[in-house]
């Protein structure tokens, strides 16, 4: 398997574009902080501010320090780099080379040695992660 380090793209102006009021302030980094803990990138906006709404009924009665601080959190929420494995497609060589093709036959041992050195490698890979 080859392993590939992806981030996803988060928006933090995902529910308002240019934030105006507290609240939407407030919505846009709760939306960040539901996207990247769901790790859904596109995280349906309806849910979303039904979510927002009933999150902010519980803080909006707090001091503007409490509910900066509670910004700042959401925003300062850490995105966890995504590992996802691909297998690698091993090539299958039919042995059908004609006699009088040299190079063809060459190139045919070659690709065989690799494929079972690639195995070798998968296994032993797999057990390493496997602990």
């Amino acid at each position: 398997m080859q392993t590939f380090l992806t981030t996803p793209k988060y928006n933090k102006f995902y529910i308002y574009k240019t934030p105006t009021s507290q609240y939407q302030r407030f919505c846009n980094a709760f939306g960040y902080y539901r996207m990247v803990n769901t790790k859904n990138p596109m995280y349906p906006k309806v849910g979303l501010c039904i979510e927002c709404s009933n999150a902010w009924k519980e803080i909006r009665h707090k001091s503007q320090e409490e509910i900066k601080n509670k910004i700042r959190e959401y925003l300062a929420t850490k995105i966890t780099i995504q590992v996802s494995q691909r297998p690698i497609e091993e090539i299958i060589v039919v042995d059908t080379t004609p006699p009088n093709a040299a190079a063809q036959k060459k190139a045919a041992e070659a690709i065989s040695a690799t494929n079972t050195k690639l195995a070798e490698l998968q296994r032993i890979y797999n057990s390493t992660t496997d602990l």
